[in-house]
């Protein structure tokens, strides 16, 4: 499968959750290039957390990551 483009979006969390974690991060999109052409598909890999935008973007960064050599 191979990948045409995707967003990591973070926002803040309101209100914060404990452990200083006041960050989150999801995969706003995917997409994938088909025999059709380009395909957007919904990827839940879930929230990742974190005390700065950073952190959280990291985290979702190494989740699809490790999805993505997983589905090669």
């Amino acid at each position: 499968m191979e990948i045409v483009d995707y967003e990591i979006l973070v926002q803040n969390l309101i209100p914060p959750m404990g452990g200083g974690r006041k960050y989150y991060a999801v995969i706003q999109f995917l997409v994938v290039k088909t025999d059709e052409g380009n395909k957007r598909i919904n990827l839940d890999l879930g929230e990742t957390y974190g005390k700065t935008e950073e952190e959280a973007r990291s985290k979702m960064q190494d989740k699809f990551d490790g999805w993505r050599k997983s589905n090669a």
